[in-house]
């Protein structure tokens, strides 16, 4: 017997390759194309795995859990308007970040530590043997959105657990590891067969 969410599953396939494409990309063109790469076979995933459930009479309640998940959970309602705003408008998704670093020092004097954040147009001295100093490349990060006139900000939050890093890559990671969980539901709750 074929596998009913063959069609999900081979969407999820693709969404993790697109998320290993935009990790391996070599320039910002090509890591937005796969980022919306993995945007669209995310939606595809969900409305190929509502098909397949849509028979059984388990099917909605099952279908409006999730759905009001998808609805309130910051991150995957972003998800979903951003693959909108990439169909139907021509707004930017992501920008690059040009990159800043921060220094931490200590007064010698007092021992208070500090934490500077540095931008690219600012300078400043210190004793390097009291600093430690990050340093924050350029990378893509996730723009708002506006879709029919609502605006949708990068996510901060998903299913209760903070979100700090608004780079794509990181929100196409959780959203993958959402939708994988959501076929296995699928699969267990509509297809799984009883002993």
């Amino acid at each position: 017997m074929e596998d009913p969410l063959k069609h999900s599953k081979v969407e999820l396939r693709a969404a993790a390759r697109a998320i290993n494409d935009m990790d391996n990309a070599t320039d910002f063109e090509i890591f937005e194309h796969h980022w919306k790469v993995f945007l669209s076979c995310i939606e595809k995933l969900w409305e190929k795995m509502e098909k397949a459930c849509e028979s059984s009479s388990k099917f909605p309640p099952w279908q409006g859990k999730h759905r009001r998940t998808r609805k309130k959970d910051p991150l995957l309602r972003y998800l979903k308007q951003a693959r909108n705003a990439d169909n139907h408008s021509i707004q930017d998704l992501n920008h690059i970040n040009s990159g800043s670093f921060t220094i931490t020092h200590t007064d010698p004097h007092t021992g208070i530590a500090g934490t500077k954040h540095i931008t690219q147009d600012e300078s400043l001295r210190y004793n390097l043997d009291e600093l430690f100093i990050n340093i924050f490349s350029p990378h893509p990060e996730a723009l708002p959105i506006t879709n029919k006139g609502v605006r949708y900000d990068p996510p901060k939050i998903h299913l209760g657990e903070r979100i700090d890093d608004l780079h794509p890559s990181t929100l196409a990671a959780l959203g993958f590891k959402f939708y994988s969980e959501l076929i296995n539901d699928a699969e267990e709750t509509f297809f799984k067969k009883r002993k």
